[in-house]
């Protein structure tokens, strides 16, 4: 009944996990300042960003690991199955 609202949802969680992953990889290869890095923290970080409350939270014994890319790709999972769950109960 909404092939295309399915198609939509999933195409926008798919790109913005993908959008997350790049902007990690790409914090390893490229400089701080350059302009591709820019590009993808801008796209990036108001995914991230929710979750580095919580990654702090997670990471005061010492541990010096960002967790909160992580758990924006676990969150944006979580969201998109309940997204997907709800839109199959209304067909």
């Amino acid at each position: 009944m909404f092939p295309f609202l399915y198609w939509f949802i999933n195409s926008v969680f798919t790109l913005a996990t993908a959008m997350v992953l790049i902007y990690v990889a790409a914090t390893w290869i490229f400089k701080p300042n350059s302009q591709i890095l820019n590009i993808l923290s801008r796209v990036a970080e108001p995914i991230i960003q929710p979750f580095r409350p919580i990654a702090a939270k997670l990471t005061q014994k010492g541990v010096m690991l960002d967790l909160s890319p992580v758990l924006a790709v676990i969150g944006l999972s979580i969201i998109w199955r309940v997204l997907m769950t709800v839109l199959y109960r209304l067909s």
